[in-house]
């Protein structure tokens, strides 16, 4: 703290506070200062700019303090300096109520041990909680009255409390503990999150049981396709050197002449072209008697227009 006048010029200053003398300071040729006791070991005097340099500042120094500057002119100036001190606040706690019904009330207090002139602010869901149809809040805001209590009124809830010194905050969770309310297992929000989740857990569930499926079938064909193929001379009985088809294998060709059939037909539906179809023949000549048979045996796969 300080008063600005021209040091040059000053005779004498005095500090006071509260009707108590601090210093002394007469600017004679030894330019002392006098600091009374009970200051003594938390005072400095700055005589270049008449400041007050206070050590340890405690909330007692907070106050009104008077100086009076005696001029070599014999002129007094009188100046009055008011001092804060700011004391950052402890940390916070809550302490909840609950009023059963008829009319079912939350309330909510939260207090500081210290802290000069502290600021009260309420949050939930990252929201600033005001004064409406629901939240209650009190003058200076350090407590939290929550009526028209449902579900939505359960989760989280922040107490800041604050100065120009710091800031700190405390957190209460409201559940089923104060509240039946809070006892149900999803809030509404929740709950349609839930659903959704659900729904498409299904339908990756559904593609995943498709596809699985469609492989399955796609597997079984070709092993029995293979299975026909790679055993051609099992699936065939020879015959005085003429192969007749087994009626495992019979079966088979008829099944596969028969879904070429079915394409064919479709595609002549579409695109106009002639179909073309295929006969089975029952009768095919061994391939190393075929020198030796009547060329009235051969037989051939062609098209029937």
């Amino acid at each position: 703290m300080g008063s600005r006048s021209e040091s040059s010029s000053v005779q004498t200053i005095n500090w006071h506070k509260g009707g108590q003398t601090i210093l002394q300071y007469d600017n004679n040729e030894t330019e002392s200062s006098v600091i009374f006791p009970k200051y003594k070991e938390r005072v400095t005097y700055i005589a270049e700019n008449n400041s007050l340099l206070i050590h340890q500042l405690n909330l007692q120094d907070e106050g009104e303090y008077k100086i009076t500057i005696t001029l070599q002119v014999g002129i007094q100036n009188v100046t009055f300096i008011n001092l804060t001190v700011l004391v950052p606040v402890t940390e916070p706690r809550i302490t909840v109520q609950t009023q059963d019904p008829p009319h079912p009330k939350l309330t909510m207090n939260c207090t500081v041990d210290n802290g000069s002139n502290p600021k009260f602010s309420w949050m939930k869901d990252n929201k600033t909680l005001l004064n409406d149809r629901q939240f209650q809040l009190s003058t200076d805001h350090s407590t939290l009255g929550v009526i028209n209590l449902t579900s939505s009124v359960c989760g989280t809830y922040i107490c800041s409390v604050q100065n120009p010194g710091n800031k700190v905050q405390v957190q209460q969770l409201i559940t089923n503990k104060h509240f039946q309310e809070c006892s149900q297992p999803f809030r509404p929000q929740q709950r349609q999150v839930v659903v959704v989740i659900v729904a498409v857990l299904c339908v990756i569930g559904s593609i995943a049981v498709f596809l699985a499926i469609k492989k399955c079938k796609e597997q079984r064909r070709e092993l029995h396709l293979r299975e026909h193929l790679s055993g051609e001379e099992d699936l065939f009985e020879g015959t005085r050197g003429i192969r007749r088809p087994s009626p495992e294998a019979a079966e088979f060709l008829e099944d596969e002449i028969q879904n070429e059939d079915s394409q064919t037909n479709m595609s002549s539906s579409v695109e106009g072209t002639q179909r073309c179809l295929y006969t089975y023949l029952q009768f095919i000549p061994s391939s190393r008697n075929q020198e030796d048979q009547d060329p009235s045996y051969y037989h051939t796969i062609g098209p029937q227009l």
